[in-house]
């Protein structure tokens, strides 16, 4: 008896968008995204590594251009898109105190957010990379500056009192 599900034919979407590592007669040339059917793509274009699949990483890894051709602007473009903290928010949370006189949540730290994010976004952050001037004292969402691959970025944080 066969325990593995199969898949139907529509579990699979039909085309599939491609990033071409080299020149290819017929189907483009190098750093131009394509869209080919999913079987022509993982039996051949991926299989042969004439292509890699569409992604922030894959799209800086081949550009359509060079980046020397490119202006400052758009070398900008390019080397933000790749922070893996464009998009994503830092969810925390704090138990509140319960101490009369005291902060309304414990405070957030350097340290705090250096492990939330090898834990939320398994990338290691050291805590002299976050710029953090003091302890994070009130619930809400901040802008917290840091330093990526020695560029600056900036960490959404969104802290909430449980």
């Amino acid at each position: 008896m066969n325990t593995i599900p199969t898949r139907g034919a529509k579990a699979v979407p039909h085309k599939q968008r491609v990033i071409l590592t080299q020149e290819i007669k017929k189907l483009g040339e190098r750093g131009q995204e394509i869209s080919v059917t999913a079987g022509f793509a993982r039996n051949y274009l991926l299989l042969k590594k004439l292509a890699v699949p569409v992604s922030l990483t894959n799209r800086k890894a081949f550009p359509a251009v060079s980046i020397e051709e490119m202006t400052p602007a758009e070398q900008n473009k390019v080397r933000r898109g790749s922070s893996p903290f464009n998009k994503n928010i830092l969810r925390m949370f704090r138990h509140a105190n319960k101490k009369k006189g005291s902060n309304p949540i414990n405070p957030v730290t350097r340290e705090d957010i250096s492990e939330k994010v090898l834990r939320q976004f398994r990338i290691e952050l050291a805590p002299e990379d976050i710029l953090l001037e003091e302890a994070i004292l009130v619930p809400g969402s901040h802008v917290v500056p840091i330093l990526y691959r020695g560029h600056p970025d900036n960490l959404k944080l969104s802290l909430k009192k449980i």
